[in-house]
């Protein structure tokens, strides 16, 4: 059992200001998964009773409700289950629908068809790429990254093997520009919130 994740979790913990006792959940994450080797979290992991995602969402769940006490047992926590079951439901709607787009473009023959269309006017791998870097910016501001990630990777990804583009560098160039792209919207619904505060 190595002692230095459980010395660099307790460093962290008193090298907080005193208005925050516990680290953020980003460093509860990778302090737990850096100390794998303690006896607790190998007994849980091994006999099945916990998986990792679940150690960490009961580590969140005590630091809201014990430590920082942003959440009231009795008076927040059937809202934040209502608030976040709506939330997920939504997304979950969103990506079954985007899945179904998908399926159809599929059956439809439309990434070969987009090829021969798109070989008439690019000959080479420069143009495709900036091509591609334009239709992902419009994409990016005309859908969400889940739905944009589900529906255009299929259309995408043999005109980018045909181009010999590696697709570690596709998808690199596909979620940057995604970003890139969602980044206006972004920008208005901060500049909205701002106006109401």
């Amino acid at each position: 059992m190595s002692a230095a994740p459980l010395i660099l979790r307790i460093q962290v913990l008193y090298s907080t200001p005193r208005a925050s006792q516990a680290p953020s959940p980003a460093l509860m994450v990778s302090g737990a998964s850096a100390d794998r080797r303690l006896y607790w979290r190998r007994r849980i992991r091994d006999h099945g009773v916990f998986r990792r995602i679940e150690v960490f969402v009961i580590e969140i769940f005590i630091i809201e409700v014990f430590i920082y006490k942003d959440i009231d047992i009795r008076k927040d926590l059937f809202n934040v289950s209502r608030e976040s079951m709506t939330l997920v439901g939504a997304i979950f709607m969103k990506i079954a629908g985007a899945t179904l787009l998908k399926a159809y473009l599929v059956q439809a023959n439309v990434p070969d068809r987009l090829f021969d269309w798109l070989s008439q006017f690019v000959h080479t791998k420069t143009a495709f790429l900036l091509v591609l870097n334009v239709f992902l910016l419009v994409v990016g501001c005309l859908m969400d990254i889940f739905s944009a990630i589900i529906v255009v990777v299929p259309l995408i990804v043999p005109a980018a093997a045909q181009f010999q583009i590696n697709p570690y560098h596709l998808g690199v160039i596909f979620l940057l520009n995604l970003e890139i792209g969602y980044a206006p919207e972004m920008m208005r619904h901060q500049h909205g919130s701002t106006g109401l505060a």
